[in-house]
């Protein structure tokens, strides 16, 4: 039996949070849960909670939820389909970790300064959403609505939230870059590393990449590197798009081409970006899930 997909666990999870919240949060046990959740500098410096630098995604935080409910969605589900399950479950744990570490070390010692909700693991997977799908769309109450607006309002209610801490709630200017400006830049940084879509970026990281990650090589055979044929496929049904154009990803790659992994990996996420993952054939799909564990 297939296996739920870890995004929509997450989700539900936030569906669960939203109801215990909603429902009894006001019943006095609720209090001591929260308070054994939330992250303050100061269990961390004087108490050594360590639990809470990965418990603080479940505290109460309405933003959160609303973020969270979006997107571990479609979206979350498309992110972890390239990331791979485990993946994409290590990933949003390396996120709670980064922000945790950062919340605790800017803010040492503070008492008042609390870090709470599900904010950040939304802002890297709607990131990582519109990095791989930049033409896309998220469906809420049966509106489509473009990605890239997603992701802006979703900045748009941290900055807000941001603001709102530092100007009536005496927290330090540092939080602009604890409260969602490390997790953009972090979060792109890792899409773009990993997948490498756009060229005009590509020179940096690529060399980076090839100094820091280099695969190895088992058995004498290598894993990655080898030039691989991509055949030009004949157009057909799938390839059209909605609008009745046809969309032809491989239009500029000779027949007999040797193309590398990079390469290859362009081409395929041009596609899915210009007529869905459901347009690749199946040894696309293969490519694109070994190359994701090669990483």
């Amino acid at each position: 039996m297939a296996t739920e997909s870890l995004s929509r666990i997450v989700w539900i999870g936030t569906l669960v949070l939203f109801l215990f919240y909603l429902l009894i949060g006001g019943l006095p046990f609720s209090s001591a849960v929260v308070a054994n959740v939330v992250l303050v500098p100061v269990d961390i410096s004087n108490h050594y909670q360590f639990w809470k630098l990965v418990s603080y995604p479940l505290g109460p935080s309405f933003i959160g939820l609303l973020l969270a409910g979006i997107a571990f969605g479609t979206p979350g589900e498309e992110v972890e389909h390239f990331l791979g399950k485990q993946g994409f479950g290590l990933s949003l744990l390396w996120v709670t970790l980064g922000v945790a570490v950062l919340h605790v070390l800017g803010n040492w010692g503070s008492d008042i300064y609390r870090l709470t909700g599900l904010e950040h693991l939304a802002l890297f997977t709607l990131v990582g959403f519109l990095y791989l799908f930049p033409q896309s769309s998220v469906r809420i109450f049966f509106i489509n609505i473009p990605s890239w607006f997603v992701l802006t309002f979703a900045c748009g209610l941290v900055l807000i939230q941001t603001v709102d801490a530092v100007a009536t709630q005496g927290h330090s200017v540092g939080a602009f870059f604890t409260e969602g400006m490390f997790t953009l830049v972090a979060s792109s940084g890792f899409f773009h590393a990993r997948f490498q879509k756009y060229r005009f970026l590509l020179g940096a990281i690529r060399t980076f990449e090839r100094v820091m990650f280099r695969p190895q090589h088992s058995g004498g055979h290598a894993r990655t590197g080898a030039a691989q044929s991509l055949p030009v496929q004949q157009p057909s049904a799938r390839s059209v798009s909605q609008g009745g154009r046809l969309q032809q990803s491989q239009r500029s790659a000779p027949a007999h081409r040797q193309l590398s992994d990079e390469e290859r990996l362009n081409l395929i996420l041009e596609r899915i970006s210009e007529a869905g993952y459901d347009s690749l054939n199946p040894d696309e799909q293969r490519f694109l899930r070994e190359y994701s564990h090669r990483l």
